[in-house]
């Protein structure tokens, strides 16, 4: 009798086990199938233009290139802020940009995103600015300066 009662033992935590390590599988089997969800879409064009405050689609002179394009009325001439914070009063957020770009020359480095299908936001940067140092290019508290809404490159 007692060896009937340790296998019954034995059968019941065995279909326990089994139970347990099946459901985990079965879980993991689902949230497999769930899709994952979207990125967040980039901002609509009509969006940006209404930010700009001025003609966006207008060519800037080929002579003054990028620095023919009229900066935002968000960081004052001479300051320079937190990127976190110009892109807060500009309700610009980062899980809706794309395609992070750094071109620079000296110690001038335009961050660039794509922030709509047909425009771009760069933002000045100083490499020599004690406020900068140690931080990444990208990183939102870099400070900032001359923002700008430009037209992407085609």
């Amino acid at each position: 009798m007692r060896a009937i009662s340790i296998a019954t033992v034995w059968l019941a935590v065995s279909c326990l086990y089994l139970a347990i390590i099946t459901s985990g599988d079965v879980a993991r089997a689902v949230q497999a199938q769930q899709p994952k969800p979207a990125p967040p879409k980039l901002y609509t064009d009509e969006e940006i233009r209404k930010l700009a405050k001025y003609d966006i689609d207008k060519e800037p002179s080929n002579e003054r290139g990028l620095f023919g394009t009229p900066c935002l009325d968000v960081v004052p001439s001479g300051e320079s802020y937190p990127r976190a914070k110009v892109f807060k009063s500009l309700n610009i957020d980062d899980s809706r940009i794309r395609d992070f770009r750094h071109p620079g020359k000296g110690n001038v480095v335009f961050l660039m995103w794509q922030v709509s299908p047909s425009y771009d936001i760069s933002c000045m940067t100083a490499t020599n600015d004690r406020d900068n140092t140690g931080l990444e290019m990208a990183d939102p508290k870099r400070k900032v300066y001359g923002i700008r809404l430009v037209k992407r490159a085609k």
